[in-house]
């Protein structure tokens, strides 16, 4: 995919946020991701997030595909669409949300869940918040705390989830 020129106004919506289609571009297998907009989008207000190693986490940052920003801001209807929710039926299925997630409130992750459910999914909302835990924005799994958030979900699938 060709990265489009800056001067275009191309802006998707994408979880809430306005962005220019180039956050998302490649080229030759190189990032053209700004930097400060992947800082918002994927740390925001995590108080967690180890900051001294911000950079390199960066750095290691590629490009999505042009199929995911087509489905992700559903470009000629490319959205995922499930007409089968029959592999949904008891699935075990956990909906973690951390309360520091800009683009995952509390309230979104629930109407997810409650969806999920509807369709026949076993599933759950684990609100970090509601555990005591607080602070986690999107990237948990990389956060000082993530052994304690992981520790939760083991319980979690102990419990018969």
């Amino acid at each position: 995919m060709a990265a489009p020129r800056s001067s275009q106004k191309n802006l998707f919506a994408v979880y809430g946020i306005c962005v220019p289609l180039w956050n998302y571009c490649t080229i030759k297998n190189r990032p053209l991701i700004d930097k400060e907009f992947q800082r918002r989008k994927l740390v925001g207000a995590s108080q967690r997030f180890p900051t001294k190693d911000y950079d390199a986490y960066y750095r290691s940052l590629l490009g999505v595909s042009g199929r995911v920003v087509y489905e992700r801001t559903n470009i000629d209807n490319a959205q995922l669409h499930i007409s089968d929710f029959s592999a949904f039926q008891g699935k075990p299925i956990a909906v973690v949300t951390g309360t520091a997630d800009i683009d995952h409130p509390k309230a979104l992750d629930a109407e997810i869940v409650d969806w999920l459910k509807a369709n026949g999914a076993g599933a759950q909302h684990i609100y970090l918040g509601d555990l005591g835990i607080e602070g986690n924005g999107h990237m948990v799994m990389l956060e000082e705390n993530s052994d304690e958030v992981a520790s939760q979900l083991i319980q979690w699938i102990r419990d018969g989830h």
